[in-house]
């Protein structure tokens, strides 16, 4: 499973997990109309079973669906990929008020809500 996350800004980290284990990652900065590769890292046991490709695949799918800063425009797999990213980076717990679900669940819609309101035009 491949996974973004956003760290700040316009970069992000490009993981493929399995389970709990990390096989590899990367850093993906978008500026502009330019997105920069870096930091590029598969498990030595995982090298040659293509699991750098595939990473490497994603990461060019995310540069793709990028923001466009001058119409103001976003295309819809970002946001919803914004969101997914928002919802599993929160850590939200459960108490009598609400489910952690439920949180995880809203903090989804409002990165959506926040990432459409930021670019109107999509």
């Amino acid at each position: 499973m491949t996974d973004a996350r956003l760290i700040t800004g316009d970069a992000r980290v490009v993981l493929a997990e399995s389970g709990q284990d990390l096989l590899a990652c990367c850093e993906l900065q978008l500026q502009g109309e330019a997105a920069y590769f870096g930091m590029f890292s598969v498990r030595p046991e995982q090298q040659g079973n293509g699991i750098g490709h595939r990473l490497l695949a994603e990461a060019e799918r995310i540069a793709g669906q990028r923001c466009d800063f001058v119409s103001r425009s976003v295309a819809p797999p970002a946001v919803a990929a914004f969101g997914e990213a928002a919802m599993e980076a929160a850590r939200p717990i459960d108490d009598h008020r609400s489910t952690a679900q439920y949180r995880r669940h809203a903090v989804r819609v409002m990165a959506e809500r926040l990432l459409r309101r930021a670019f109107p035009h999509g």
